[in-house]
């Protein structure tokens, strides 16, 4: 192979990208919109009264709600009348987590139970949310949890002052997610907000909890920030819708992949390897065994192959960026153990696990499946991620992470097996 086949690039191109910034004042794109959205110059009610039950179990959670806040200053509070002078109570615990449109986050707890040592409920006196607030955008999560055991319940709950209160209608999910499907991760946070498109890669299963999983880069997450070798850029870009690229349908809503919020399985931090791929829980669909080929043919994934196996064999990839350039699947001949040798000592980095191989690749490829056909073209084997596009002027190739590296590196407790046909 010549030594041409990869130029060096003054820096190598990310494939997630397709990033469309959005206008403050459309922040979420139009089927991401509220279903309702009401002037907080009158009121807005947080919470219903809850009637005081038993608890099934010691901390149990109650119920998680998203809202975005609206607001360019002043007062906004919390109370349990309409006036907002009213005390409230919560048995046990409210729990704010507000993400500002900076990325920031500030959290308050109402504790009624004043850490379990008060034989009643102790009502909170109505807070001023203002100055936890930034002009612009902010996503209000609210959550009602026990923490004492004995009963649960809530007096109403309102917000009221100078803002906007917007809730999210969730987007109906459909059935199976298979691999190599077009997404657009929709950041809910962050600056400047961004819908990014990617792909998703192979769907992974946990051997301790039994959980399946989908795949993709990780910069699809962090916002295209940092090297991909440890996950301290996520948080900021956190939660996310993933819905279909039309944006009607959601395959995962209000998903934090931060560091600590246990939804998302991310690689250990470590300078010498490249971690730029993430798994992700998918919402009421179901992860499959199948995978995108070519003109959008699914075929069942029959297991994993190394790259070192397929040496001078087809090797194929499916992407959303290379599909808008006339073919979503694109293919070469593997790259020998030798010549990848050489291709890494003359012409590109490949340090950090990555391997290229001959496969054009282009903005929006990035975490899809890179796979190899079986003889009768009935079925393939994964051999890794796509992740990294190289090359000028019509000579153009491909970094690509080893599957057996995502599954092991991802793994919690064990490594993850590979959703096949088997």
């Amino acid at each position: 192979m010549p030594d041409a086949f990869f130029p060096l690039l003054d820096r190598l191109m990310r494939r997630t990208a397709i990033v469309v910034a959005v206008v403050l004042l459309a922040l979420f794109p139009a089927s991401l919109r509220p279903a309702q959205a009401t002037e907080v110059q009158g009121v807005y009610q947080l919470a219903a009264a809850r009637e005081s039950t038993p608890v099934r179990a010691v901390g149990e959670k109650f119920s998680t709600t998203d809202f975005y806040v609206r607001t360019r200053g002043g007062a906004v509070t919390i109370s349990g009348t309409r006036d907002g002078r009213g005390e409230f109570w919560v048995d046990d615990m409210l729990d704010l987590s507000i993400t500002r449109f900076d990325g920031t986050t500030v959290t308050r707890h109402f504790d009624d139970s004043a850490g379990c040592t008060s034989d009643t409920v102790l009502p909170s006196a109505p807070v001023n949310l203002g100055a936890d607030l930034q002009n612009g955008i902010n996503l209000v999560r609210v959550t009602f949890r026990d923490t004492c055991g004995g009963n649960s319940g809530n007096t109403a709950i309102y917000l009221t002052g100078a803002a906007r209160c917007e809730t999210v209608a969730p987007l109906p999910s459909l059935p199976k997610l298979d691999a190599g499907t077009f997404v657009i991760a929709n950041y809910l946070s962050g600056s400047p907000a961004a819908s990014i498109g990617c792909t998703t890669g192979f769907n992974l299963q946990s051997q301790v909890s039994g959980r399946r999983y989908s795949t993709f880069a990780k910069h699809c997450v962090n916002g295209k920030q940092g090297d991909g070798k440890d996950n301290s850029t996520i948080a900021a870009h956190q939660p996310m819708h993933v819905n279909t690229i039309d944006q009607r349908f959601g395959w995962a809503s209000g998903l934090d992949c931060s560091p600590g919020a246990g939804k998302c399985l991310l690689p250990p931090a470590d300078t010498k390897q490249n971690g730029d791929f993430v798994a992700w829980p998918v919402d009421r669909a179901t992860p499959t065994n199948m995978v995108a080929t070519k003109n959008g043919r699914l075929l069942p994934v029959l297991g994993t192959k190394r790259w070192q196996d397929v040496g001078n064999q087809q090797i194929c990839h499916y992407g959303m960026g290379s599909a808008g350039k006339g073919a979503a699947e694109r293919c070469g001949a593997a790259l020998t153990e030798a010549e990848k040798f050489v291709t890494c000592l003359r012409a590109i980095d490949c340090s950090g696990g990555l391997v290229p191989e001959p496969m054009f690749g282009d903005d929006g490829d990035s975490g899809g499946p890179v796979y190899v056909y079986n003889a009768r073209r009935t079925g393939v084997y994964a051999v890794g991620l796509e992740l990294q596009a190289q090359g000028t002027q019509g000579t153009q190739g491909s970094l690509i992470i080893p599957i057996q590296t995502v599954l092991t590196r991802l793994g919690d407790g064990k490594p993850l097996v590979l959703v096949t046909a088997s």
